[in-house]
């Protein structure tokens, strides 16, 4: 892979030098993700009495969508 491209994410070009680095970024924004979203499967209840439930749930799709 010895392309050069300009990632926004990153705000920085990914390229043969910087490959593993782009590559742990994203392998650590999806364990973010899934750990917000397990936290919140979890504590569905909790969020469901305080009435936010349906905003946190969009939130974790939007940023799903964005990093994913």
């Amino acid at each position: 892979m010895r392309m050069d491209h300009h990632c926004p994410w990153v705000g920085n070009c990914v390229g043969l030098l910087n490959h593993k680095s782009f590559c742990l970024f994203l392998g650590y924004a999806s364990t973010a993700c899934l750990h917000v979203a397990l936290a919140v499967f979890i504590g569905r209840n909790n969020l469901k009495e305080k009435g936010i439930i349906d905003i946190v749930v969009l939130m974790c799709f939007v940023l799903f969508l964005t990093i994913g």
